[in-house]
């Protein structure tokens, strides 16, 4: 089975400024259905403990380890939203566009591959349950399911594209999942200014 979903966790860079971004290869295949789920580390960062999935990472790890491969990621997801008339001024940033007007979200993806990206990032960078509950007022449930959806919406943009373009395998989906600055939605995680009180 080839992998074609990639895992990028924002972990805090060592010096504390900025994020570091680091990457989990999952399995991912038209039969998975990838769980996602957040928990509220003590170290204040929302991390994935788990996805449910076929674990093998054969595909892709045959793919990166060739020296010569190299995977084009997609664009800024929320710079192209604006400029195709988006409002993000919103604690969900590009989440808000996820659940208003997923299309749109498509539309920016397909575009990236279009262009050459082969690799798409979900749109879950500033979305958590928490955040969802809180802005949103959904349930956990519903909550996840939205998180969820970020998933499938990469996934089946993916497909299109490859059914367009079959020449331009492999295409991976990569899920975003920002740090607990990106959950505060004040630009701290740029700052690296949150910090647990001793207090």
């Amino acid at each position: 089975m080839e992998c074609s979903s990639l895992f990028v966790s924002h972990l805090p860079h060592p010096t504390g400024i900025g994020c570091n971004p680091v990457s989990t290869v999952v399995a991912g295949t038209r039969a998975a259905r990838a769980r996602t789920h957040f928990t509220h580390m003590e170290n204040h960062h929302f991390l994935c403990w788990g996805l449910l999935a076929n674990w093998k990472v054969g595909g892709m790890e045959a793919y990166l380890a060739d020296p010569n491969q190299v995977v084009m990621l997609d664009g800024g997801l929320a710079t192209e939203l604006e400029t195709r008339g988006c409002d993000l001024l919103d604690p969900l940033w590009s989440g808000k566009v996820l659940l208003e007007s997923p299309q749109r979200i498509r539309d920016v993806a397909l575009a990236y591959l279009r262009a050459g990206a082969r690799c798409i990032i979900t749109a879950s960078y500033q979305i958590t349950p928490q955040s969802l509950m809180e802005h949103r007022g959904l349930t956990e449930d519903a909550a996840v399911a939205a998180i969820e959806e970020s998933v499938r919406i990469a996934q089946s943009v993916r497909e299109r594209h490859l059914k367009e373009k079959p020449q331009a395998a492999p295409v991976f989906v990569a899920g975003s999942v920002g740090p607990y600055g990106a959950y505060l939605a004040d630009g701290s995680e740029y700052r690296g200014d949150y910090v647990r009180s001793a207090e």
